[in-house]
């Protein structure tokens, strides 16, 4: 089965940390720590990996506990300065620092979105580690992630389907599908090439979700689905 370079799994989450506030405090002391830009969708890096601070270098902001115990691993959400690269995750990192990334990313933009309550709309404040967020009332909200499915199609005769994605004014322009012959795609003046992909919605199966993208964007109908492998994904 394939690989996807997030699909690692470096760092323990100890959940049961998240809510012992004096194991914390201590964790804290001797922490790794990396500095994401939730609202800019950035984490602090280079082309080598993610930088890591320790309690006394890190900026103040929100904190998040991560996972581990040797180090424990924290993030911090705080301004970037301009000039970072945005959306920068590379495959090439270490397996840890890659997983630390994608989890920093995605917990942060949840922080970021969820400031109010879905229900009652009071502000809402984090416990649990970070990993929790409630109102005056008590109602916990917990971290969402939603599902996406990617999709290559083969016609079984070495070649697969990409869709054409223009703009044009400012205002999409609808797919175009052209058989391309192997899996490469290029830029071109008038678009990208790229796979098939939309977002599962409510009540749909992974499946159905499939077809229905396909028929939508490239109006055709799939013999057959195979299932390669699942990745995290923390950007929206």
């Amino acid at each position: 089965m394939m690989h996807p370079p997030l699909a690692v799994d470096e760092v323990d989450r100890f959940a049961a940390h998240r809510g012992d506030d004096a194991w914390l405090g201590d964790a804290w002391e001797k922490a790794q720590i990396v500095v994401c830009d939730p609202e800019r969708e950035r984490i602090d890096a280079d082309e080598d990996g993610l930088r890591y601070y320790d309690a006394g270098t890190a900026p103040d902001g929100p904190r998040v506990y991560l996972g581990g115990e040797d180090p424990p691993v924290f993030a911090v959400f705080a301004d970037l300065p301009e000039g970072l690269p945005g959306r920068w995750i590379k495959p090439t990192w270490a397996p840890r620092d890659l997983a630390v990334a994608v989890e920093a990313i995605g917990i942060g933009h949840w922080h970021a979105t969820y400031r109010f309550h879905p229900t009652t709309g009071e502000p809402l404040s984090a416990r649990m580690a970070g990993w929790e967020l409630s109102g005056a009332n008590g109602r916990p909200v917990f971290p969402r992630t939603d599902p996406a499915v990617i999709v290559l199609i083969d016609d079984g005769a070495d070649r697969v389907l990409l869709a054409q994605h223009q703009r044009y004014g400012g205002q999409p322009k609808p797919a175009v599908a052209q058989n391309t012959i192997g899996a490469s795609a290029q830029s071109t003046r008038s678009g990208r090439y790229a796979c098939i992909a939309g977002f599962v919605e409510p009540g749909e199966s992974a499946e159905a979700a499939v077809h229905r993208e396909v028929a939508e964007e490239v109006g055709i109908r799939l013999d057959r689905l195979d299932y390669v492998s699942s990745q995290p994904w923390p950007y929206p």
